[in-house]
């Protein structure tokens, strides 16, 4: 583990392209980087939370469509399955269109039990593959 950095303000700090945590406590103030505490899939996690965050926020475009080059292949199971609830639950409740790709099969079947075109608005194209 890494030791907190007091030296430096959240300013200086969130000029970089890392995330810090700003934490209060006692009246004292301490920053550090979540790296030094999690896994590389949970830092993927949190990175891909951010970037989902900031697209389904973002106002004014000419159409609403989140394009995601396999985005999952570095997910646990447990984030699978919590990650097709969230595309579900941005299906019901957002005007927004996301086209995904990915060659991990078992990510194709999860999200296409989870996403069954019967219930939601959703597409899914198997390409061929030359085998």
């Amino acid at each position: 583990c890494g030791e907190l950095v007091k030296e430096k303000s959240v300013e200086e700090l969130s000029q970089k392209l890392y995330i810090v945590v700003n934490e209060q406590s006692d009246g004292e103030t301490e920053l550090y980087r979540p790296e030094w505490y999690f896994s590389t899939a949970q830092l993927n996690t949190v990175a891909f939370s951010s970037f989902f965050g900031r697209a389904l926020s973002t106002k004014n475009l000419a159409f609403r469509t989140i394009f995601v080059d396999d985005p999952i292949s570095h997910f646990d199971d447990m984030n699978v399955l919590g990650f097709s609830d969230m595309i579900r639950s941005i299906i019901e409740s957002m005007d927004c269109q996301i086209i995904m790709s990915t060659h991990d099969r078992k990510i194709y079947n999860i999200l296409r039990r989870k996403l069954d075109d019967q219930y939601y608005s959703s597409c899914f194209i198997n390409l061929a593959t030359n085998e």
